[in-house]
């Protein structure tokens, strides 16, 4: 798949815990509330956007990847290289109460748009809102009072809460928007994660991230550090802890000042130009 160059991460990883069959088990309760289907671009033809065709590099593919109780819809746009030696998923606001983060994401959006160079040689997966019920009302939470961030079925999701802002669901893997996540990360595999939060004002990390979250630290000025308390059933615990994937979590800060926003968008450009196997930014192809 890789072209040439040996992968760092592989799907087989997400065999130490959950089979393919396991997995669809743990997916099954949400799947009823949640279908995908393929958007195609306002430019190009409806016929020529099925994701993961050959014919789909040098473009961007737009996905429905889940519906919400609150009939919202989850996209994911896909920016897919000409020749993509890498995957990266980079993902926004599964807390919808975080405002720089939902800022940020629409800035990264115009700056991919602008930049096709910097994915000429990769696949970007971008969700500019994980968590769209929660954004439209301003809750931490979802649309059934449950965080994302503890519904993920890592090994450490337990049923208790520091309070209602932390729900973790009835059960792990409850949530349509977490098991949408979790079906977009099986089917493309990525080879490394990026989570948008805020107010923390710093660059965390959970599995074999932290390289990559100390290049980004370096480039958008947040420090390098983790967060300090417990976090089960997170995202990071599920997919960087368990499933060794690299997984970084960007925390901002409370405010997102137009200056800020560029650091931020250094920091992100990091995360796009990332080489796993050199552990270091890969220049940009056809740049100086």
């Amino acid at each position: 798949m890789m072209h040439g160059r040996r992968a760092v991460f592989s799907p087989s990883l997400f065999s130490r815990s959950l089979s393919f069959a396991a997995l669809a088990l743990v997916l099954a309760p949400a799947l009823a509330g949640c279908r995908s289907r393929t958007v195609a671009p306002v430019d190009e033809d409806p016929s020529t956007t099925q994701p993961d065709a050959a014919h789909a590099r040098g473009r961007k593919i737009t996905e429905v990847v889940g519906i919400t109780p609150g009939q919202r819809e989850i996209l994911a746009h896909r920016y897919v290289g000409a020749d993509p030696r890498y995957r990266a998923l980079i993902f926004f606001s599964i807390h919808g109460d975080e405002r720089p983060a939902e800022e940020l994401a629409t800035a990264f959006g115009e700056w991919l748009e602008a930049h096709p160079e910097s994915w000429a040689d990769r696949e970007i997966c971008f969700v500019p809102v994980m968590n769209p019920d929660g954004l439209a009302s301003r809750t931490r939470v979802n649309g059934a009072g449950v965080d994302v961030n503890r519904n993920f079925p890592a090994d450490n999701w337990q049923t208790q809460a520091r309070g209602a802002r932390y729900n973790p669901g009835p059960f792990a893997a409850s949530e349509v928007e977490t098991t949408a996540l979790m079906r977009l990360i099986e089917r493309l595999p990525p080879q490394w994660i990026v989570s948008i939060h805020a107010p923390l004002a710093c660059v965390d990390w959970d599995g074999p991230g932290e390289a990559l979250a100390r290049a980004m630290s370096e480039a958008n000025g947040l420090p390098a550090r983790k967060v300090g308390y417990a976090t089960p059933g997170s995202f990071g615990s599920w997919a960087g802890v368990d499933r060794g994937i690299p997984v970084v979590t960007l925390e901002l800060d409370q405010r997102l000042e137009p200056e800020d926003r560029e650091r931020q968008l250094l920091g992100l450009e990091v995360a796009v130009r990332w080489d796993p196997e050199l552990g270091a930014v890969a220049p940009v192809p056809g740049r100086p």
